[in-house]
Parts: C-alpha cells; structure tokens; sequence
C-alpha cells in the first residue's frame, strides 16, 4: 500500500468512521463510507490508478429523469 492510503486510512480511524474497503481495477484503493449523508447517500473516497497521489471524495447523487434531461 501507499502512503496515501495509509494517510486517508489513519484519518478515518481519527476521526472514528467505520468504512468498508472495495477493490476496483481503476483505482489503487477505494474507502467507502455508508450513509455518510443526511440522505443515506454513500461516500467514496479512493485514487484513480491513472492519477497518482490524486485523492477523489465524492458522494454519488441519483438523479430524477427530467433533472437528467
């Protein structure tokens, strides 16, 4: 593992979140929190294998069809 990883690792255990880790294969690891906001939406936190040393923290939005539109 990297040091970023161990770094996103040491503050999640900090800051006392309870994560689950998934294997992709675009990413060197990804750190998912569930229900990380008021609507139960999950947050990812991982590194793109093709960006190195880039930290990525999002939450995945699902939107309606005319919001889409």
């Amino acid at each position: 593992m990297n040091s970023l990883y161990e770094n996103v690792q040491r503050w999640l255990i900090q800051e006392n979140y309870s994560y689950i880790e998934a294997e992709t294969e675009e990413d060197n690891f990804k750190i998912i929190i569930k229900n990380a906001d008021t609507f139960g939406n999950n947050l990812e936190i991982f590194e793109p294998k093709q960006q190195a040393n880039i930290l990525v923290i999002g939450i995945k939005v699902p939107l309606k069809n005319n919001q889409m539109i």
